[in-house]
């Protein structure tokens, strides 16, 4: 499946430059756009992934909450 996401390849490199996995999802919780650390933890193509619900993928994932909620959540654990 596809996204109907442009991002722009100036912004696909700095993006997937990234060490971290950025995951973008839309109003219904299905994924729109990873970087390469993305795929790298799925262990799934860019390709596979997209217009899956995150929650399929990520079965921890939070990110449906954020989208209900408006508020941010800390993914960062305290040691």
């Amino acid at each position: 499946m596809t996204s109907s996401l442009t991002i722009s390849p100036k912004m696909t490199a700095l993006i997937d430059s990234m060490h971290n996995p950025v995951f973008v999802i839309d109003e219904s919780g299905s994924l729109a756009w990873c970087n390469q650390p993305g795929e790298q933890i799925t262990g799934q193509s860019r390709g596979k992934l997209l217009g899956r619900q995150l929650t399929d993928i990520l079965k921890k994932s939070m990110l449906h909450n954020i989208l209900k909620t408006g508020k941010s959540e800390s993914v960062q654990k305290k040691f």
